[in-house]
């Protein structure tokens, strides 16, 4: 069993959430933290980052192939989900 170390003001470190595996992939748990305001735990179904391997997805597109969409394809890739067909 993992212990992770809590500081007095009750908080801890990101890093060690990467101990805690979840899932059948043996991947530590990640942070999420828009503002570095507050740090949570999440698992998203929308995007997805790797910043070891250089991997960022939304809605299962990589953010290469979403930067030659255009502006109406973007917007509906927000609402809808996926990409209009063509």
């Amino acid at each position: 069993m993992t212990m992770l170390e809590v500081s007095e003001g009750g908080t801890i470190s990101a890093q060690a959430l990467k101990q805690i595996t979840a899932g059948g992939d043996g991947v530590g748990l990640r942070t999420y933290d828009p503002g570095y305001t507050n740090t949570s735990a999440v698992i998203s179904h929308i995007s997805f980052i790797d910043g070891d391997k250089g991997i960022l997805r939304y809605r299962g597109y990589p953010i290469e192939e979403l930067t030659e969409a255009s502006y109406l394809e973007s917007a509906f890739l927000v609402l809808y989900g996926n990409l209009p067909s063509r």
